[in-house]
């Protein structure tokens, strides 16, 4: 009994649970349990998957992902939280897809409201939700009330962002295309 020990042999009988004690260590515990994964890390896969069904067209099926994403986000972090209005964002994206602008229109609005209370008047994500707002009511037709929102964009980024930011160089064009 007190040979060698043959490591292929025990390396063989004993992969499986190497296999496993790996990915346990390597934080991979939720192929195992899935109940484990961090609610961030089902975020993420839903926003993910919205994204690919948006991408690849499939816009009833990016609106329901989008819904349940808007609603884990709030339920994670609560109603005012950035998180969320990047949430509201998208699924006001896949309405606005759907022809669905005054749905959009509100999600968009309330995204804003959030972005300037957490960031304040000047930060990129308030000149982003700016921009959507701008594009939403351009795709319906209200040029005067998107140049308003363009404008508005165009003040916020000229005072929080640098000259050579590529959003302020579109919210420029699309400002001065309006005008």
């Amino acid at each position: 009994m007190g040979g060698k020990t043959n490591i292929r042999g025990w390396l063989g009988r004993n992969s499986f649970l190497i296999l496993f004690c790996l990915c346990v260590a390597g934080g991979m515990a939720y192929l195992f349990w899935p109940e484990s994964r961090a609610a961030e890390d089902i975020l993420s896969d839903l926003e993910k998957k919205a994204n690919y069904a948006y991408t690849v067209g499939d816009f009833a099926q990016a609106e329901a992902l989008c819904q349940e994403l808007v609603q884990g986000t709030e339920n994670t972090y609560g109603l005012f939280h950035p998180n969320v209005a990047l949430a509201l964002n998208n699924l006001a994206l896949v309405l606005q897809a759907r022809g669905k602008f005054e749905e959009a229109l509100s999600l968009l609005q309330r995204s804003l409201a959030i972005n300037e209370t957490a960031w304040g008047p000047n930060h990129r994500d308030v000149v982003k939700s700016l921009t959507n707002l701008a594009l939403l009511y351009e795709g319906m037709g209200q040029t005067d009330q998107a140049a308003r929102q363009y404008q508005k964009a165009m003040e916020a980024a000229q005072i929080g962002l640098p000259s050579s930011d590529p959003l302020l160089l579109f919210v420029q064009e699309n400002l001065s295309r309006l005008e």
